[in-house]
């Protein structure tokens, strides 16, 4: 997908402001960019839990392990069935109305702050951590391709809608850079014509959660308090009574799942957000 640069810029972007806000909980795939964010679009918690309980040597990871590594995989594994069901019906009405928020509700200036931190946010994060994450992508697709796999529908007319705004938004030089930044990652992501596929296990998703917070966790503290500020400026500047409209949309995202699937999805989400809470480093991008 050509738009991918700077879609997963602007899920990004999203996604840490959103998580500095502590708003709702965090669902996404990628870059978990995007849920909280959207449910397909945003990052995966920011931070680690200051007191593990589980020793690393014992943890599936030698960086998220403990509470939080439990409530990852719980959310994962409660979020694959949703994002199995997903459907350009339910997706893109709300992808266009949270496209027509930011083309015409924020202002042109923090959108570019906005967009400007999450550039350097991403250029910051060191390249062997970045490759380590590809090969994670590359190992929760293993078996997949894109001509054969469980497409995620993403909302296409939103993104094209989005893409030149970002795109103007941002210093062309610094999007080449973040574009170059992420070639390895995006080369690892199947996608179709109209989405980009799931793992064709649980177990994949958990992968990919966990690798994204574990890239999250890479971002000097600096460059993610940045992020948080000026994201979280922008999406303050949407009126409570328009964001309060896309309600709607954002709840038929669960129709056709039955209530036992949805309320383990709504469940796990918030068992995740209190873990991210209640941890000190999360704390710290509070706004």
């Amino acid at each position: 997908m050509k738009q991918f640069p700077t879609l997963f810029l602007v899920a990004w972007s999203a996604g840490v402001a959103v998580d500095g806000l502590q708003v709702v909980p965090q669902r996404s795939i990628l870059p978990q960019g995007v849920a909280k964010h959207a449910a397909a679009f945003c990052l995966a918690g920011a931070c680690l839990l200051a007191t593990p309980t589980t020793p690393p040597a014992l943890a599936a990871s030698d960086i998220v392990f403990g509470p939080l590594e439990t409530a990852i995989i719980a959310a994962s594994d409660a979020t694959y069935p949703v994002l199995k069901s997903l459907t350009t019906e339910t997706v893109s009405p709300l992808g266009t109305k949270i496209a027509n928020l930011v083309n015409n509700k924020i202002a042109a200036a923090k959108l570019t702050a906005a967009l400007d931190s999450g550039a350097n946010a991403l250029l910051s994060i060191p390249d062997e951590k970045l490759a380590k994450f590809a090969t994670t992508v590359k190992e929760s697709y293993q078996g997949v391709s894109s001509d054969f796999c469980t497409a995620i529908p993403l909302p296409v007319d939103a993104i094209n809608s989005l893409t030149p705004t970002a795109a103007s938004s941002l210093d062309a030089t610094k999007l080449e850079q973040v574009t170059k930044k992420l070639a390895a990652t995006a080369e690892a992501i199947p996608f179709t014509s109209t989405g980009i596929c799931l793992p064709s296990s649980k177990e994949g998703l958990e992968q990919l959660w966990i690798g994204q917070t574990e890239l999250v966790i890479g971002i000097p503290k600096a460059a993610k308090q940045d992020l948080v500020a000026k994201a979280g400026a922008a999406v303050k500047s949407v009126p409570n009574a328009d964001l309060l409209r896309i309600l709607p949309d954002a709840k038929k995202i669960l129709k056709g799942v039955d209530p036992k699937t949805a309320k383990k999805f709504e469940s796990t989400g918030q068992t995740l957000d209190k873990v991210l809470k209640a941890d000190v480093r999360f704390k710290s991008l509070s706004l």
